[in-house]
């Protein structure tokens, strides 16, 4: 599982990523997350289903604020 999260989550991502859609809730797995939420300007906590990842999807706050 651990191989296919790595798969759907880009680690180095620009500026631009952060405007992307946020979060969908496709799948079952629980993980936490973070989006860059362009109307607050905020980094927020959402729960990733570990799959359809979109790149505005980051590991943890602090990749969230350096990118965004």
């Amino acid at each position: 599982l651990q191989a296919e999260l790595s798969r759907d989550v880009i680690p180095h991502l620009s500026p631009a990523t952060c405007f992307l859609p946020g979060p969908s809730l496709p799948c079952k797995a629980l993980f936490p997350r973070f989006f860059f939420n362009a109307t607050s300007r905020l980094c927020e906590k959402f729960v990733y289903g570990g799959c359809r990842a979109k790149q505005n999807n980051f590991q943890n706050k602090e990749q969230c604020v350096q990118t965004c």
